[in-house]
């Protein structure tokens, strides 16, 4: 159109081709037909039955409109029925479904066959969904054999306000399609339902939902090429419509009721002003930019008509107990950009109302608009008025965590804590609380120990005063015998008076230094820790009269510290930031390069061999030759070459323009290749230092570089965001990899040479195949990566970054960890050739050097799921253990875990899993209300769907064909493995009951609340009460005679019963927090585990192992969350632990059940009390017996 035409006035005044808000008319011309119009029209003519669940204004009910008249034209008799018109308040069932009959005989056009409410009167005293049911069959499909009806329900969330329960009515409409295989007459009867809700919300009985036979219709937003209708209201009142249209769609992400309400606003704004809207090409998005910023943006509340926004604002903030999860989520969406999901109730409850949606498996906000108005500020404003002490989360938070000025103390922590009681809080909150919670118990624990020391010194000074005047008094006896005997006695209870308060003193000084100890661990410096423990073990062997309960003390303390260390020793000695180390590929040494210019060689057990002093202000990059008789170290564009047995310096060459920033030796050892911040690679002759080739194309600086294992390929990582595959025979490029949204940090490939690794400063890592093609990306860290390192065995990669962390990434699909304790690790690591150990180069403020033990002789992660771990199960024979939870997959491994399958078993967690007694299949049980049975090989048996309300806990009979299962519907049930329910047996509580079978299979334990109640198996009826838990039951367990049966409680004890007369037999104390799983020792291995009887599990991170007589063996404290369920190997060696941490921990019991703690204390700090250059001669005695 030409721009003179253009601005031609209106004419006349056509009719608005925009609806703003309810349902579009029918022949409304700027409807736009998406996808779902399709989908929807052609399933109901397919007599599916179909449900459109969604957030408001997404057009749904305008959709409704348009399949109505589609169906209609093509023969259907259609009915729809809104659900608010039936109302929800005091309302009856009967009324309700009365109400419902009404709509549909009017509109169905029943009035032939007379008045509904006749035909109501005429059904008598059937309940109200019986009498529905005949509706639908006698009067609809009987009646009318030749007609198909569609009955089309819109907003059926209003239900939800209803005082009374709709699962017969949706199992109303299961029945319906049920009926088709018996009666073929109600293929003609199909339903539709659209509303804000998820099916879950809609009905609780899983079992009798209709929606896992239907058929779910994504109800998505306008997408470009659906939105040529749009165009019809645009053409003649803006120039460069088309692109108009583009912008407006960016604005809104598609949103039906926003980009009708922009289209419409703008068409209202050409007909205001008389003439079609002048938009210059090439402006068209800083118009449209504009325009929503004066219209929608500027004082939205004002604007926001009809209402849309402020429904959005309404459905966040309405459920103020979950607001502050809620609006976390959403501030953590803002902050790092879309995040992955976990279908948890705060993500769907954020898509319901209509601020993000769900793409892949990652929730993103919806559209400029939303992030424009629900922005940071309005999020952390709402968040600041939910929280009573939000001011000092938020200067926490801008601290990075670490301003611990801003933790909460005393009376105001308690305040918080009472306040956050039952509320669904953010990470945010809960991590603040938590390190609140932490920090004010350190310095309570300071407190104490600033008075004990207070006192430690008051009674060392009572004592050297005492031992003065004892000496003097023994000092006078020579002044005569008479003399000497009255004073002799006088010094007699001087002495022992002295004796006392020193031996006061000593207890003290060492309930200070495990305080101490505590602190170290705490805080993450663990081989301090242990040390402080040792020294703590040192000087109880020191007192005069032993102390059992600081004997107990110190061996409890050096069990969690043994359990929670990895560092190995500190190579001390450089005065500057080491930037690199290196194992020599003998693993003979160790080398780290310093910014105080230095290369030092190490042995491995941490002793200083040589120090390769250079000309330059700082080293930054070093490398061995593949047959470590070589180092090469570069700094400020000179390369150094040292013989490393010797430590003759053999070459300097002045290389580059600027820093030498990497240093790799070519397999073969004839080249070697250095990167620098002059954007070039060079190639270089070791032997006599003649430059090879030098290598241009990057646009910045090279960080990393990387032979290939065979030589035949060179890798460059650089500050322009790409990796470049190279030939090192003639210099050639071969490659352009590109992927990372930043500088490239590091390259490594992996030892078989069929992938590349790369990290970056966008903190991530990415693997791929050597064509260039990404295969996957891991992502973790919470700043940029700056080394990464293949193992030696290829099965996972290792990183540093600047958030202080070592993290680790199991090559097999495993999500990545990182262990506790390995942080402030530096910037560069390397493993050992054998793989037992790595080195990092420490942190900046200590520029030593720091050896990791990367396995214990005690435990093993041998799991790592990409969400909580629930369920764990052994089966019987030991050789397989199944896994699963959060993630909705199982796992099955070997002991050593090697993975032998990995499949999703459900479409929710996995609450449960047993194996059968002769391990011939297993069961697992779930939030989706199905127990499904599967082969000891994963291959699916059977899904049974019995009325099991939210799954439960899984007991297979010892011995013949059934297992039971507990619900929150107050029912246990018992089935034959072929899905048949034998019995349902009530149970007092909602919760779901814990159950167990005696061994010998007569009796079944159920825990469901107190007491805890036997069952004879033949009548299903209580036989014995067990009362004394004062909390609800988690687990329960019958020793192997069936004499014995376990519990674990909320009570945060375990108890063992007499499961003949229901005496209480011990209470385990101990545990600070919920047990959640109590499990015997196999019999058979008691002696061998010297006398280890049972161990619990809980919320307090622990496992505890205890002997038969209640007494506390040892405390395993390794997990970071809490401990949900436990398992032996048949023959008690190992126990397995799952937990909320997301990994399954294989413990070594013998090990742990015959450990010396003091032994292999001062074995792990053997080599750093020899070695270390920084100990006092009496550190270095600390362990000599």
């Amino acid at each position: 159109m030409a721009m003179a035409s253009f601005v031609t006035p209106f004419t006349e005044s056509p009719e608005m081709p925009y609806q703003v808000g309810g349902s579009l008319r029918p022949a409304l011309p700027s409807y736009v037909t998406r996808q779902a119009d399709t989908q929807l029209t052609t399933a109901l003519q397919a007599a599916e039955f179909c449900y459109v669940l969604n957030s408001r204004q997404m057009g749904k009910s305008s959709l409704l409109v348009q399949t109505l008249r589609k169906l209609e034209l093509a023969g259907c008799r259609c009915a729809t029925v809104d659900i608010t018109s039936l109302g929800s308040q005091q309302v009856t069932a009967s009324q309700w479904y009365r109400g419902l009959v009404a709509d549909l005989w009017r509109g169905l056009g029943l009035f032939s066959q007379g008045h509904y409410k006749k035909w109501w009167q005429d059904q008598g005293e059937l309940p109200p969904v019986q009498k529905l049911q005949r509706f639908f069959e006698e009067v609809l499909l009987e009646q009318h054999p030749e007609d198909e009806f569609v009955i089309l329900i819109d907003e059926i969330d209003s239900i939800l306000g209803l005082e009374f329960s709709l699962d017969d009515f949706f199992a109303l409409i299961r029945y319906c399609y049920n009926q088709r295989a018996v009666n073929p007459a109600y293929r003609r009867l199909t339903f539709g339902i659209f509303g804000v809700a998820t099916p879950s919300d809609l009905i609780r009985d899983r079992q009798r939902t209709p929606f896992n036979i239907g058929q779910a219709i994504a109800l998505n937003g306008f997408q470009p090429h659906e939105c040529e209708p749009l165009l019809v209201g645009l053409r003649d009142t803006i120039a460069q419509a088309p692109v108009v249209l583009q912008e407006i769609l960016y604005w809104t992400g598609g949103q039906p009721f926003l980009t009708h309400k922009l289209c419409a606003l703008i068409w209202q704004l050409a007909h205001e002003q008389g003439t079609p809207i002048l938009v210059s090409a090439g402006k068209e998005a800083a118009w449209v930019q504009q325009f929503v910023r004066d219209r929608v943006l500027h004082q939205w509340e004002s604007q926001d008509e009809p209402e849309h926004l402020r429904t959005i604002r309404d459905r966040l903030l309405r459920h103020p107990h979950r607001t502050g999860r809620l609006l976390g989520l959403y501030q953590q969406i803002l902050r790092q950009g879309p995040v992955p999901t976990d279908d948890s109730e705060e993500a769907i409850e954020l898509q319901l109302s209509g601020l993000v949606k769900k793409a892949g498996d990652i929730l993103q906000i919806k559209n400029p608009i939303y992030q424009a108005v629900f922005n940071e500020s309005w999020t952390a404003d709402h968040l600041e008025h939910l929280r009573p002490y939000s001011q000092a989360l938020t200067a926490w938070l801008a601290a990075d965590r670490q301003d611990a000025s801003r933790l909460l103390r005393g009376q105001a922590l308690r305040d918080a804590q009472q306040w956050a009681h039952s509320k669904r809080l953010s990470d945010e909150d809960y991590q603040f609380l938590a390190e609140s919670a932490e920090s004010d118990r350190r310095e309570v624990q300071m407190a104490l120990e600033a008075d004990r020391s207070q006192a430690i010194a008051a009674q060392l000074h009572q004592s050297r005063r005492n031992m003065r005047l004892q000496r003097w008094l023994l000092g006078a006896i020579t002044t005569g015998f008479v003399l000497s005997t009255g004073l002799g006695f006088a010094a007699f209870v001087e002495s022992q008076r002295a004796s006392q308060n020193e031996q006061i003193a000593r207890q003290s000084e060492i309930k200070a230094l495990l305080a101490s100890a505590r602190g170290w661990f705490d805080s993450n410096q663990r081989l301090d820790a242990l040390l402080q423990a040792l020294r703590a073990q040192r000087q109880l062997t020191a007192l005069a009269q032993p102390n059992a309960e600081l004997a107990q003390d110190i061996e409890d303390t050096l069990y969690t510290i043994i359990l929670g260390v990895n560092e190995r020793n500190r190579l001390a000695g450089h005065t500057g930031e080491v930037r690199e180390v290196a194992y020599s590929p003998q693993g003979d040494r160790i080398a780290s390069a310093s910014l105080d210019g230095t290369v030092k060689l190490w042995a491995p057990d941490g002793a200083l061999l040589q120090t390769l002093e250079s000309d330059a202000q700082g080293i930054r990059a070093i490398a061995f030759s593949p047959d470590g008789q070589l180092l090469v170290a570069g700094s400020a564009g000179t390369l150094y070459l040292w013989d490393v047995e010797t430590g003759e310096q053999r070459a300097a060459i002045m290389a580059h323009q600027g820093l030498i920033t990497k240093l790799v030796f070519s397999p073969d050892g004839t080249q070697v290749a250095s990167g620098s911040t002059d954007k070039t690679i060079k190639l270089w002759n070791p032997d006599d230092g003649t430059l090879l080739h030098t290598l241009t194309g990057h646009r910045a600086m090279v960080r990393g570089l990387a032979f290939s294992p065979d030589g035949q390929r060179l890798a460059s990582g650089s500050a322009d965001a790409t990796i470049k595959l190279w030939n090192p025979d003639d210099g050639s490029l071969s490659q352009t990899v590109t992927g990372h949204a930043a500088t490239v940090t590091d390259v490594q490939f992996s030892p078989d040479g069929g992938r590349l690794a790369s990290g970056s400063t966008d903190k991530t890592l990415k693997l791929w195949d050597l064509s260039g093609q990404l295969l996957t990306t891991f992502e973790g860290h919470q700043a940029q990566v700056t080394s990464l390192d293949f193992s030696p065995d290829g099965q996972q990669l290792a990183s540093t970054s600047e958030d202080d962390e070592l993290r680790f990434w199991p090559l097999n699909g495993e999500p990545g960890r990182a262990y506790p304790g390995m942080v402030e690790v530096g910037r560069s690591l390397d493993f050992s050739p054998d793989g037992q150990t790595l080195v990092t180069s420490g942190r900046i403020d200590d520029p030593a050097p720091i050896v990791w033990q990367l396995e214990s002789p005690l435990y093993s992660v041998v799991k790592t799921h990409a969400a909580a771990v629930i369920a764990i199960a052994v089966s019987p024979d030991g050789q397989t253990i199944a896994s699963a939870g959060t993630d909705g997959q199982i796992q099955l491994w070997q002991p050593d875990g090697t993975s032998l399958k990995v499949f999703s078993g459900h479409r929710a967690p996995i609450i449960y899993l047993a194996f059968s007694p002769d391990g011939s299949q297993f069961a697992s049980s779930s939030f989706d209300g199905t127990v499904r049975l599967w082969q000891a090989d994963g291959t699916p048996i059977r899904t049974i769907t019995g009325d099991t309300r939210l799954g439960g806990l899984i007991a297979f009979h010892p011995t013949a064909a059934e297992f039971a299962i507990s619900g929150d519907d107050q029912v246990v049930r018992r089935f034959q493995l072929d899905g048949t329910q034998i019995s349902a047996i009530p149970t007092q509580s909602r919760l779901n009951s814990s159950i167990a079978w005696q061994p010998q299979g007569t009796q079944l334990a159920i825990g469901d609340g107190e007491p805890i109640r036997l069952i004879a198996m033949e009548e299903d009826s209580p036989i014995l009460n067990l009362s004394g838990h004062i909390g609800p039951l988690n687990d329960l367990e019958f020793q192997a005679d069936g004499q014995v049966l376990a519990s674990a409680s909320d009570d945060r004890t375990a108890r063992l019963w007499d499961a003949t007369t229901g005496e209480t037999l011990q209470v385990l104390t101990g545990h600070t927090d919920v047990v959640w799983d109590v499990t015997f020792a196999p019999e058979s291995s008691l002696t061998v585990l010297n006398d280890l009887y049972l161990a619990t599990g809980s919320a307090d991170n622990t496992i505890k192992l205890w002997g038969a007589d209640g007494t506390l063996h040892t405390t395993l404290d390794r997990h970071t969350a809490k401990v949900l369920r436990l398992a032996f190997s048949p023959d008690g060696q190992y126990l397995f632990s799952a937990s909320n941490d997301n990994t399954v921990i294989r413990w070594d019991l013998p090990a742990i059940m015959t450990l010396d703690p003091v032994d292999y204390a001062c074995r792990w700090v053997a080599d750093y009390l020899q070695t270390n250059a920084g100990l006092s001669d009496d550190d270095r005695q600390l362990c000599d017996r």
